[in-house]
């Protein structure tokens, strides 16, 4: 059981999911990269793929530790045309 105010070391899971500081090797708080992992399943629902993607996966750590991406809208009632959004992440 982990305590309040705990660090977490050890990364598990998809690569793709991970937070910046999991990525880095950085102590972590176990409840904060969890809502990071919630906002790329938002985003994922949202547009069809995911924010951070790459199949050599030193790249791929790389981009998500620069929290940069490009937020893609469908917009269907206006000729189908998509409007692409520059998104910085705001370290949290």
């Amino acid at each position: 059981m982990m305590k309040d105010g705990e660090l977490l070391k050890t990364s598990c899971g998809s690569p793709n999911y991970a937070a910046p500081e999991v990525v880095s090797g950085e102590l972590y708080a176990g409840q904060e990269v969890d809502i990071w992992s919630c906002g790329i399943i938002l985003y994922a629902l949202l547009t069809g793929t995911l924010p951070f993607d790459d199949d050599n996966v030193q790249v791929l750590f790389k981009k998500i530790r620069c929290k940069f991406f490009w937020f893609i809208i469908y917009l269907r009632k206006r000729k189908k045309k998509n409007i692409y959004f520059r998104t910085y992440l705001s370290l949290m």
